[in-house]
């Protein structure tokens, strides 16, 4: 593969990772940039780190909001990493991955699609209700015998609300049920 082609690539596939925001919710935010960053550094106790990660703040109309952005790590007690998340410049989650303790994955989501019936700036930040995200999730066990994990579950949800097609498999891949919201 020549140099260009992988440009071209990776140009594309940086192109897919803000393809999330729908463009009535881009149009409504690009305006927006944050007045204030905070740098987020916590320690536990015993000196390990707790929690990484950044706030940007956004002055309007007399109010400072306040948003987790990028990304952001929370560690157990012990040093090893509990979640990673990723965020958009408006506190929306992008991207989770949940661990248990040992370094291994047990929970991981992915946003595919953030919308907002927001008309106007004042509503987007005032209004409770007004985000769409669809979200695909996958949930992973642990198998005694065979002793390494597998896909559990796997489908999407809108709000937090499961739609779809959601996929119980056996450890061995083969699909154990299907269910349909």
């Amino acid at each position: 593969m020549n140099i260009k082609t992988l440009h071209i690539i990776i140009f594309f596939v940086s192109l897919q990772c803000l393809s999330q925001e729908t463009e009535k919710f881009i149009s409504l935010t690009s305006n927006l940039k944050p007045s204030d960053t905070i740098t987020i550094d916590l320690k536990f106790g015993n000196g390990k780190q707790k929690e990484t990660g950044k706030i940007f703040e956004y002055d309007f109309e007399d109010y400072i909001y306040s948003f987790y952005c990028g990304k952001r790590t929370e560690y157990y007690r012990d040093g090893t990493i509990a979640y990673v998340y990723k965020y958009n410049d408006f506190g929306i989650l992008i991207s989770c991955k949940w661990y248990d303790g040992f370094d291994n994955l047990w929970r991981e989501s992915q946003t595919l699609k953030i919308d907002s019936d927001a008309i106007n700036l004042k509503e987007f930040f005032e209004k409770e209700k007004h985000l769409t995200i669809t979200v695909k999730e996958k949930i992973y066990r642990y198998d005694k015998v065979k002793c390494e994990y597998y896909t559990k579950k796997e489908g999407q949800s809108i709000n937090g609300k499961k739609v779809g097609v959601w996929k119980t498999y056996n450890i061995d891949g083969n699909i154990k049920k299907e269910d349909v919201y």
